[in-house]
């Protein structure tokens, strides 16, 4: 299955042009991370496309509870059927993630970091490809850290949602887009390669015997349009897209 090259990415093909137009090498130090000898040269900003807390429990669907995107890579014509594809996105690996664990997916276009807390939430960042691990988990702790000192855990179990007043989740995700949160590099420090789970699409998240086509065939996060969308694109690459 290659689900980078599939619907998806058609769903998302602003997301993908905006990918290929960077002239950021991809990260060479995910396996190892030596001492710089010299000092290291900045980066370019990379894209982040959602960055979200989603209230999770077990076998019930994921509620966002507060969620900033960036939605610039659309057009007016395409903005819902992204905005719902981003979303869609994010509750699937955040209704998989278990507490305590950390995942990144990487696909064609774009990465899905996620950070299951043992509070009831996950934290989800989408990001554009190549954005680095040590990073993207980084920026979930800063995230979940702040989310947590503010709100306590009978209002994150049961405040409804859309009524977080946390405006600083918009700083974070600014902030990400550089690498310039404050204090990610003592928390990268913390985390080492066993602790992030690594999936090659977004279908290896899924549990045994689940089909990316019935979720989104079943979703009520994805409009009619956006489902004709997603059924057209993967018609134009049925060799690749699904197994």
């Amino acid at each position: 299955m290659n689900w980078g090259t599939s619907a998806w990415t058609n769903w998302n093909n602003n997301a993908s042009a905006s990918a290929s137009n960077t002239t950021d090498p991809p990260s060479t130090s995910d396996i190892k991370r030596p001492a710089p000898t010299t000092a290291p040269v900045k980066k370019g900003p990379k894209t982040v496309y959602y960055l979200g807390i989603l209230r999770t429990a077990p076998n019930q669907q994921a509620t966002e509870l507060a969620t900033e995107m960036d939605l610039s890579s659309s057009n007016w014509l395409t903005r819902t059927s992204y905005e719902e594809g981003l979303v869609f996105t994010a509750k699937t690996v955040a209704e998989r993630t278990s507490p305590g664990t950390r995942h990144r997916v990487e696909e064609h276009a774009f990465d899905v970091h996620a950070y299951g807390t043992s509070l009831g939430f996950t934290a989800i960042l989408i990001t554009q490809s190549g954005y680095d691990k040590f990073a993207g988990q980084a920026v979930l702790s800063k995230v979940v850290d702040d989310f947590k000192s503010r709100f306590t855990p009978t209002e994150i179990k049961e405040k409804a949602p859309g009524t977080f007043n946390w405006p600083q989740l918009k700083t974070f995700r600014a902030d990400a887009v550089n690498g310039e949160l404050t204090g990610m590099s003592a928390v990268q420090a913390e985390l080492d390669e066993t602790k992030i789970v690594l999936h090659k699409t977004i279908a290896d998240v899924l549990e045994r015997g689940e089909k990316l086509d019935s979720l989104v065939a079943k979703s009520d996060e994805l409009s009619g349009q956006s489902k004709m969308f997603y059924k057209t694109a993967k018609q134009q690459n049925g060799c690749c897209v699904l197994m």
